[in-house]
C-alpha cells in the first residue's frame, strides 16, 4: 500500500514537473554519445515539429527536423561541446511538417565517467521564435522601432560602437538594472556589468559583438544598482543610426531560467522554481471544481494568497456571475471525459480579483488525469495592459480616422503609382466624386487635374524630395467646374510600403478675391487716371476759354469795323467762324462740368442743363458711329438737390452702356426724356439696342457683375449709379426686351427753389448808338482778353484802366474811384473772388459795381466760393463773350430798358 502511494506521489510529482515544463515552454532532451541516440520528451518533440509517438531517437530524424542551412551549425556546436568541453548552446531553425519555421534555442550539460569522459548530454530546448520576430521588427520604421523599443519586455540598450557610451535604453532596461533611465544613459556600457564580465575597457560580450560576432546571442551578467547580479542573454546587432554606428542589445533576464537549469535534476525544486517564477498564474482545479494548486503569480494576478483559495470552488471564487451557470452545465461532461468547449483552447475572458474588480484574462486550459480523476490546469495571463494598449490603439485609430474624415480639406492616400486607396469626404466635396468612384483608380483616370503638366511637376518634386508643398494648380470638378487648389504631399510608409499622403485646399474664393481685388485696383487706378485727366481737362478748358474769348471778340470787332465793305460771302464766313467758336465754347463748358472734382457737396442743380452739357460732349463722337442722341425734356420742374458731378457720372455711365448695346446697329438712337410725376422728376434713358437677357437683369446692379469681355468692363458702373441715385433719395430701374432695346428709369425728388444762374437768352439790342459814362478797371492776367474788353468799353464811352492781377487792382482801387471793376476769377497772386471780398470787407469802394468774368461758376467753384460771389458781386460775363453780353450786363446794372430787362438783373447774380 505504501509502495502504491509512493508511485502515485511520484506520478503526481512527474505530472507537476511536466506541467511546469509545459507552462515554461521548455522541452527536455538527452543525447547518449556512445549509442548516438536521442531521447526527447513530448514538449521537445512538439517544439521541433517531430511526431513524439513515431520518434526513434536517430540522428537522421533529428536533423531532418532542422532547417538545411542550420544543420552544420548544430553539428559543429555538438562537436565543439564534446571535443573542446565548450557549453552547448546553439540556436537554429526547425521546420514543422506544415512548412512553418520556428527558432529554437538549446542548452545542454554533461554527465561524465569517473575519468571525466563525457557519456550523456542532458539539456533543454525552448522556442525563441517570438524573440527572433522581435529582432526582425527592429527593421521597421523609426517610429515603430521606438514604440516597440519602449514596449517590449526585453531590456533594450543602445551604445555607440566607437565609445561604448550608452545613448538610449527602454523602461525594461531600467527595471532590469534597478536604475532610472537617466542614470543609465550617458554612462559607459561596462558600468552595467560586474567586473568579472569585463574584457579591458568594455564588457566581453560588447567586444565579441563588435569583433565579428554581430547577431549572435551571448550570455552574460549585469549588476543592478543594489548590487544584485542578474544572468542575461544578449542578442545584439550593429547598425548605422543617424551618423554613427551603434550596437542595439536585447537583454533578456535569464536568471530564473538559469536557476531552472541548475535544478533540473530535482523535479520538486524545478517545479517550485518554475511555478514561482512564472509570469502567468498557474491554477489546477480538481474533479470537484476545487482549487488544488495556486502559484505565486496567481496571487499577484488575482490578489488571493494560496492559503485563502486552496480547497475553494474555483468558479464561485473567480468567475463573474454571468459565467457560473455555463460552467456548472459543462462540469459533468468534464468530470467524465476531461473534455469541454474550453479545453485545449486559449480564450479571452474575465476574472474577479479579491477586491471584486474584474480584469480581462487570457486563459489556456488543458486537462490531466490523476488517480483516474480529471483535473483542469489553467494558465491565466492578466492582459489588462494589452487590452488598454489595444483600446488605446483603437482609440488612436478612431481619432486619426475622425481627423481624417472630418478635416474640411481634401485628404487622400494613394500608392506610388498614384492609385487612391483612401479619401476623405473633403476630397469628395472638392471633386464631386463619391469615395467608391475614386478608390482603386488613378487621378489620371478620373481627370481630376486640368493641366497634366502640373501633375508631372507635382510628382517630380515628390519623388525627388519626398514631399512637395503648396503647389498651385487647377482641378476639374465632376460637373466640369474648375477649382483653384493648393496641393501638398508627402511620402509616408504603411506596412513597409511607400505611399503618398496628399492634402488639397480649395483656394477658389481666395483666388476670386485676388482677381476681384486686382480688378478693383485696376478700376481705382483707372478712376484716379480719369480724375487726373478731368483736373487737367478743367485747367485746359479754362486756358482755352481765354484765347477763345479773344478770337470771338476780334471776330465781332472785325465784323463791326468792316461791315460796310464786306460782301455777302464775307458775312457768311464771319458767321461760320463765330458759330464754330461758340460750339467750341459749349463743348469746353460741358467738359468742365463733367471733369469737375467729385466732392460730396449736395446743392440745387439744373438737371436739364446737365443733360444738355453731356449731349454737347458726346453728340459729335456718337454721330460718327451712326448713333443719334435725342432729348425730350418736358419736365417743368427740373431742379433737383444732388451732387452735380455724380449726376453727370450717372448720365454718362448709362449712355456709355447704351452705346455698347448699339454696336453694329446702323440706325441706333439714345433718347433722354424727362417728365414730372407727383413730386418727382422722372428721367428715362432708352436705346434700341440688343437688350439685356432676362435672367441677368436682377444682377446688373451687383458690384463687379459685367457681361463685357475681360478688360472691357469693371462691373462697377451700374452699381455705382445705383448707389449714387439711392444716396439722393431716388430710384433706378431697368426694363429690357431682347432685340428691341432697354430703358433705364430714374426718379429723383424735385426741388423748386432753382438756381440763380445766367440765362442763355441773349437780350437783343442794337449795339449802335449805345453810350455809357464812367470809369472801369479791367482785371485779367490775359492781355488779349483785357484788350477786347477795353475796345468794347471805350467804344461805349467808358474810360478804362487795366490790371494784370488782383494785387495790382487792389492797390489801384485804394487810390482811385471806379464805377465798374470787371475781373477774372482765376489769376495769380490774388484771385478775383478774393479781390472783391477784400474790397467789400474794407468798404473802400462802396459805389463800385463788380462784374466777374468766368467760364462757368456752376462747375468751377465750390459752394463757399459761389456764396461769396453771390453776396459780393453784381453780375458776371461768361467766356467767351460777345459785345452784346457786355451791353446787356451794363444795361442790367444801370437799370436801362423795360421791366423784363430790369428783372433779368437778378438772373445775372451768381
Amino acid at each position: 500500500m505504501n509502495l502504491q502511494r509512493q508511485r502515485e506521489k511520484a506520478k503526481l510529482m512527474e505530472i507537476k514537473l511536466n506541467l511546469a515544463l509545459e507552462s515554461s515552454g521548455m522541452g527536455v532532451w538527452q543525447y547518449d554519445i556512445v549509442s548516438n541516440k536521442r531521447i526527447f520528451d513530448k514538449q521537445a518533440c512538439m517544439l521541433l515539429g517531430i511526431d513524439f509517438e513515431k520518434f526513434r531517437g536517430t540522428a537522421e530524424e533529428f536533423f531532418n527536423a532542422i532547417h538545411p542551412d542550420d544543420k552544420e551549425k548544430v553539428k559543429s556546436a555538438l562537436v565543439q561541446t564534446i571535443e573542446n568541453n565548450k557549453p552547448y548552446h546553439p540556436e537554429y531553425r526547425s521546420i514543422w511538417p506544415d512548412g512553418s519555421i520556428h527558432y529554437i534555442s538549446a542548452r545542454g550539460s554533461f554527465i561524465r565517467t569517473d575519468s571525466g569522459r563525457p557519456l550523456i548530454i542532458n539539456g533543454v530546448i525552448w522556442d525563441i521564435t517570438e524573440r527572433k520576430q522581435t529582432e526582425e521588427m527592429l527593421k521597421e520604421s523609426e517610429e515603430k522601432n521606438k514604440n516597440f523599443f519602449n514596449m517590449t519586455r526585453d531590456a533594450k540598450i543602445i551604445a555607440e560602437v566607437a565609445s561604448g557610451i550608452i545613448i538610449e535604453c527602454n523602461e525594461a532596461a531600467a527595471e532590469l538594472l534597478g536604475r532610472e533611465k537617466e542614470k543609465i544613459i550617458g554612462r559607459h556600457q561596462k558600468t552595467i556589468h560586474p567586473p568579472e564580465e569585463l574584457n579591458g575597457e568594455v564588457s566581453d560580450t560588447f567586444r565579441q559583438h563588435t569583433n565579428g560576432q554581430n547577431g549572435i546571442i551571448h550570455e552574460s551578467k549585469v549588476i543592478r544598482s543594489d548590487g544584485e547580479i542578474r544572468d542575461v542573454s544578449i542578442y545584439a546587432r550593429i547598425i548605422q543610426w543617424k551618423d554613427k554606428k551603434v550596437v542595439i542589445g536585447s537583454f533578456r533576464d535569464i536568471t530564473e531560467q538559469k536557476t531552472i537549469e541548475r535544478n533540473l535534476a530535482e523535479s520538486n525544486k524545478r517545479l517550485q522554481a518554475i511555478t514561482q517564477s512564472a509570469q502567468d498564474a498557474i491554477i489546477i482545479m480538481d474533479s470537484e471544481g476545487k482549487i488544488s494548486f495556486w502559484n505565486p503569480s496567481a496571487e499577484r494576478v488575482l490578489g488571493y494568497h494560496q492559503d485563502e483559495v486552496l480547497g475553494k470552488n474555483l468558479h464561485h471564487l473567480l468567475s463573474p456571475k454571468r459565467y457560473i451557470s455555463s460552467h456548472e452545465l459543462a462540469m459533468p461532461k468534464f468530470v467524465l471525459t476531461g473534455q469541454g468547449n474550453a479545453v485545449g483552447k486559449t480564450l479571452l475572458l474575465f476574472a474577479c480579483k479579491k477586491d471584486g474588480k474584474e480584469i480581462p484574462i487570457e486563459l489556456s486550459l488543458s486537462s490531466v488525469q490523476i488517480q483516474n480523476y480529471w483535473h483542469a490546469v489553467g494558465l491565466i495571463r492578466d492582459i489588462s495592459d494589452r487590452v488598454k494598449a489595444e483600446e488605446a490603439r483603437w482609440e488612436m485609430e478612431e481619432k486619426y480616422m475622425a481627423v481624417f474624415n472630418y478635416t474640411p480639406e481634401a485628404l487622400s492616400i494613394s500608392t506610388m503609382q498614384d492609385e487612391f486607396i483612401e479619401v476623405n469626404p473633403g476630397l469628395s466635396k472638392i471633386s464631386g466624386y463619391a469615395r467608391e468612384e475614386v478608390v482603386g483608380k488613378k487621378s489620371s483616370e478620373i481627370t481630376i487635374w486640368k493641366n497634366p503638366d502640373d501633375r508631372k511637376l507635382w510628382l517630380k518634386q515628390l519623388l525627388e524630395n519626398g514631399l512637395c508643398e503648396n503647389i498651385e494648380t487647377v482641378f476639374v470638378h465632376k460637373n466640369g467646374c474648375l477649382i483653384d487648389g493648393l496641393i501638398s504631399s508627402k511620402i509616408i510608409h504603411l506596412k513597409k510600403e511607400p505611399h503618398i499622403l496628399s492634402i488639397v485646399n480649395d483656394i477658389s474664393k481666395i483666388k476670386k478675391s485676388e482677381r476681384e481685388k486686382a480688378q478693383l485696383q485696376k478700376h481705382l487706378f483707372h478712376t484716379e487716371k480719369l480724375a487726373s485727366i478731368g483736373t487737367l481737362a478743367a485747367g485746359v478748358a479754362h486756358e482755352i476759354n481765354n484765347p477763345l474769348s479773344i478770337i470771338t471778340g476780334n471776330i465781332e470787332l472785325f465784323e463791326e469795323e468792316y461791315k460796310n465793305i464786306l460782301h455777302k460771302d464775307g458775312y457768311e464766313l464771319i458767321r461760320n467762324a463765330m458759330a464754330a467758336s461758340m460750339r467750341i465754347s459749349n463743348i469746353i463748358n460741358g467738359l468742365r462740368t463733367y471733369a469737375r472734382s467729385d466732392t460730396e457737396h449736395v446743392e440745387n442743380i439744373d438737371f436739364h442743363k446737365c443733360v444738355k452739357e453731356t449731349i454737347l460732349l458726346l453728340e459729335g463722337i456718337y454721330k460718327k458711329e451712326s448713333i443719334t442722341l435725342e432729348t425730350s425734356l418736358l419736365a417743368h420742374d427740373y431742379f433737383i438737390r444732388a451732387n452735380i458731378g455724380k449726376i453727370q457720372q450717372v448720365i454718362m455711365n448709362i449712355i456709355s452702356n447704351a452705346k455698347d448695346a448699339l454696336t453694329g446697329n446702323q440706325e441706333g438712337y439714345i433718347r433722354i426724356n424727362t417728365v414730372n410725376i407727383d413730386d418727382n422728376l422722372l428721367i428715362e434713358i432708352s436705346d434700341n439696342g440688343a437688350g439685356i437677357p432676362e435672367h441677368i437683369i436682377p444682377k446688373i446692379f451687383d458690384p463687379f457683375f459685367t457681361t463685357k469681355d475681360p478688360g472691357k468692363g469693371t462691373g462697377l458702373g451700374l452699381s455705382i449709379c445705383h448707389t449714387i441715385i439711392s444716396s439722393f433719395g431716388g430710384t433706378i430701374e431697368v426694363e429690357s426686351n431682347r432685340g428691341i432695346g432697354t430703358v433705364f428709369k430714374i426718379t429723383l425728388p424735385k426741388n423748386n427753389q432753382g438756381l440763380l444762374v445766367n440765362t442763355t437768352e441773349t437780350i437783343q439790342a442794337e449795339t449802335s448808338a449805345i453810350s455809357f459814362k464812367g470809369k472801369a478797371l479791367i482785371v485779367d492776367d490775359e492781355e488779349g482778353v483785357r484788350g477786347i474788353l477795353k475796345r468794347c468799353l471805350t467804344s461805349f464811352g467808358i474810360s478804362v484802366l487795366e490790371a494784370e492781377d488782383g494785387e495790382v487792382a487792389y492797390a489801384m482801387i485804394k487810390k482811385e474811384n471806379f464805377d465798374y471793376v470787371i475781373t477774372d476769377i482765376k489769376m495769380p497772386k490774388m484771385t478775383g473772388d478774393q479781390l472783391i471780398e477784400r474790397v467789400r470787407a474794407e468798404n473802400i469802394a462802396p459805389n463800385t459795381k463788380f462784374i466777374i468774368i468766368t467760364g462757368g461758376v456752376v462747375t468751377d467753384y465750390s459752394s463757399m466760393q459761389r456764396e461769396s460771389l453771390r453776396k459780393n458781386a453784381d453780375g458776371y460775363i461768361k467766356k467767351p463773350f460777345r459785345k452784346t453780353d457786355i451791353i446787356d450786363i451794363l444795361k442790367s446794372l444801370e437799370g436801362i430798358g423795360n421791366q423784363n430787362r430790369t428783372n433779368q438783373r437778378s438772373d445775372r447774380k451768381i
